[in-house]
C-alpha cells in the first residue's frame, strides 16, 4: 500500500504525534481466574466466560488469544474494548476431542506491554461412569522447589453396583504446552472405594506451571482427574 509512510529508524520515539512506536505501555487489568479447570464427556460441548477488568482510568483494548488448544476451546472473539474500570466476560466453547485424556494449554489475554494467561485444563472421559475420582495435592506440594517430590492422594469410589474390579490407573505430569514430562502406570484392585497416597519423583522438572492427571481405565470406562501444581525458583532441594 503506497500510502504507507515509513517510519525512518533514525527517529527517536518513532518521529510526530507523539511518537506513534514508543514503548508500549504497561495496563492495569485483572481476570478473573489464573487457572480453568473442566471435566467434560467425550463427544460433549459446553460453553463457559471468564471475568476480564479494565482498571485503567482510559479506555484499552485487549487483545485474545489461546495457545495449544485447537480444536478444543474456541474463543467467541479475539479482542474487546472496554472502558475505564469497566469489565466484560471472556466467552469461549469447549468441545471435548474423540480421544480421553487431560489436555492443556492457555487463554492469552494481552494489551500494551502487559500479558497474562489463564492456565486451562480439560479432562476428558467417557460418558459411562462405573468410578468417580479425585486427585488433590496437599496445599504445602503445590509450590515446589526444583528437586522437590510431588505428593498427592488419589481417592477413588464405584459408583455403580459394588464388585472386585481390576483397574489400571495411568499418571501423567504435564506441562501447559502439552508436554508430558513424567508417565506411570500400575493396575490395582478396587472395591467399593480407595485411597492411595503417591509420591511422584519429579526432580529433574524446570521451573514452571504444571498439572498431575489421572486416567482410571476400566472393563468399559475411563475416568480422568488433575491437579495442578508448579515448580517455583529456590534453592534445590536435595
Amino acid at each position: 500500500s503506497s500510502e504507507e509512510t515509513p517510519v525512518t529508524p533514525e527517529t527517536p520515539g518513532g518521529g510526530g504525534g507523539g511518537g506513534g512506536s514508543a514503548t508500549p505501555t504497561v495496563v492495569k487489568f485483572d481476570l478473573e481466574k489464573e487457572t480453568y479447570e473442566t471435566t467434560i464427556s467425550l463427544g460433549s460441548t459446553e460453553h463457559d466466560m471468564i471475568k476480564i477488568t479494565n482498571n485503567e482510568n482510559s479506555q484499552k483494548t485487549f487483545t485474545i488469544s489461546k495457545s495449544n488448544l485447537d480444536s478444543i476451546l474456541f474463543l467467541d472473539k479475539t479482542s474487546i474494548t472496554l472502558n475505564a474500570k469497566e469489565s466484560a466476560n471472556i466467552e469461549f466453547t469447549i468441545n471435548a476431542p474423540d480421544k480421553v485424556g487431560i489436555y492443556t494449554g492457555k487463554i492469552i489475554v494481552s494489551s500494551g506491554s502487559t500479558t497474562k494467561s489463564i492456565l486451562v485444563v480439560v479432562n476428558v472421559k467417557t460418558d459411562k461412569n462405573l468410578f468417580d475420582i479425585g486427585v488433590t495435592i496437599p496445599q504445602s506440594y503445590k509450590s515446589l522447589k526444583p528437586g522437590q517430590n510431588l505428593k498427592a492422594q488419589i481417592n477413588l469410589l464405584q459408583a455403580g453396583v459394588k464388585e472386585n474390579m481390576d483397574i489400571t490407573l495411568n499418571y501423567i505430569v504435564k506441562d501447559f504446552d502439552g508436554i508430558v514430562h513424567y508417565a506411570e502406570s500400575e493396575t490395582i484392585m478396587v472395591y467399593d472405594q480407595k485411597s492411595l497416597g503417591k509420591d511422584f519423583n519429579i526432580g529433574t522438572l524446570p521451573i514452571g506451571d504444571y498439572v498431575l492427571g489421572v486416567e482410571l481405565i476400566y472393563s468399559g470406562g475411563v475416568a480422568v482427574a488433575s491437579s495442578q501444581f508448579k515448580i517455583r525458583e529456590g534453592f534445590k532441594f536435595t
